[in-house]
């Protein structure tokens, strides 16, 4: 079996004001890929060191061969076509990459690198001080919203919302609308990844009436499942399969019983398996016979 990792962010102590859901988002996202046996670490409010050190030790973490969960909540923006991850002191102008952070994860060939980018809440204000910064001096470029982009073969990129917009917020919900979309279906068994997060996508644009619409890239040819159960809840679809033989013998006499008293016997019997015994009526007539056994040996 594949080992599963998992890295979730949530950034929300911003300078110019607090995202939280942000957090929630993170941490219900990493209880839910737990569940389905993800090892996940989680990190909430980091600067842009801590964002750059957290991605590096857990790519280097990264097993070959594993599924990888990318998740980030948080401020997002696109500045000259690189989608930055915006840490919350977002004033230094070297911010995290995103695709920086795609390349990393596929440097010890896992399986599948899932990236999750639920962010883009607001529009993003620029101090004073920073518009003065050399980086930040073509304003024109840096904007709202996440640009398109590609990652190395067996990459599924998800966003909350399509390129160049912005998520709407809703105060109602504990968690931002896409994560609160996600986190019901994230550990469903025997359902796809990709299939996972097109019913999110779905349930976000019917749910926002068109507000928002997330989309996916993908350029994965196989498919993933991030909770693979042969046999779900097996024993409680079947549960004569914990009954002891005696007990089991016992039941079925006493019902053969009480059904010899009224069942036509011409009807096929079934036995513990549920498999007919016999596939035809038990009357020995002989025009039955003659029909199932048309030729005759001597």
């Amino acid at each position: 079996m594949n080992p599963k990792q998992a890295l979730a962010i949530g950034n929300v102590r911003y300078e110019e004001g607090n995202l939280t859901p942000c957090a929630h988002d993170a941490r219900d996202t990493a209880r839910s890929l737990r569940s389905v046996g993800f090892q996940v670490r989680v990190g909430i409010d980091l600067t842009e060191e801590q964002m750059d050190s957290t991605v590096y030790k857990f790519a280097r973490s990264v097993r070959p061969g594993s599924i990888v969960v990318f998740y980030y909540s948080g401020h997002g923006a696109q500045f000259d076509g690189k989608n930055l991850l915006l840490p919350i002191d977002f004033s230094n102008p070297y911010c995290t990459d995103a695709q920086s952070v795609i390349q990393q994860l596929h440097q010890n060939r896992p399986r599948v690198v899932i990236v999750i980018l639920d962010c883009c809440r607001t529009r993003v204000s620029i101090s004073d001080a920073v518009r003065q910064n050399s980086f930040f001096d073509r304003r024109p470029k840096l904007r709202d919203g996440l640009a398109p982009m590609k990652g190395p073969p067996s990459t599924i990129i998800a966003y909350g919302c399509a390129a160049g917009a912005s998520s709407i917020a809703r105060s109602d919900l504990r968690n931002s609308v896409y994560t609160h979309h996600l986190l019901p279906r994230l550990a469903m068994p025997n359902i796809e990844i990709e299939t996972v997060l097109k019913h999110v996508a779905i349930d976000v644009q019917r749910g926002s009436d068109n507000e928002q619409l997330p989309y996916i890239h993908s350029n994965c040819n196989e498919p993933i499942y991030l909770n693979a159960n042969i046999w779900p809840n097996g024993m409680s679809f079947y549960p004569m399969i914990k009954a002891p033989d005696h007990q089991w013998h016992r039941d079925h006499h006493r019902a053969s019983h009480h059904r010899s008293q009224f069942d036509d016997p011409s009807y096929s019997s079934h036995d513990r398996s549920h498999l007919q015994s016999h596939r035809y009526p038990h009357r020995k007539h002989l025009w039955y016979g003659a029909i199932q056994y048309p030729y005759k040996y001597w």
